[in-house]
């Protein structure tokens, strides 16, 4: 997976949005938005491994997509990669479904 893919996954993990990155790392909104959009620009190494460490994961995850997500957890990672690539309203929509189902299942 590409650095923009895995930044975008661990986003959504750590429930997270780029503006909140951003301020946590000590970088403008715009830099980020240059490694999630279109561009797909790559940090350089100072501020890749400040997002890493602001993620709970390592310079090489991002870089790489390995080290991260179990490989025998195919599944959990073809989701991912198929969650990102949605548009953002579809995305809230399914996020919320999960919230939902998870607070009913675990309200007990």
């Amino acid at each position: 997976m590409s650095f923009k893919t895995n930044l975008k996954i661990e986003l959504f993990y750590n429930d997270k949005t780029l503006k909140e990155l951003a301020a946590e790392v000590g970088v403008s909104y715009a830099c980020l938005c240059n490694y999630t959009g279109k561009r797909s620009v790559l940090p350089n190494v100072e501020i890749g491994c400040k997002i890493a460490k602001a993620l709970g994961v390592s310079a090489e995850y991002l870089c790489t997509g390995n080290d991260k997500i179990v490989k025998s957890d195919s599944i959990i990672s073809s989701v991912f990669k198929e969650f990102v690539s949605l548009p953002k309203k579809e995305q809230k929509l399914i996020t919320d479904l999960i919230h939902e189902f998870y607070k009913k299942k675990f309200a007990d």
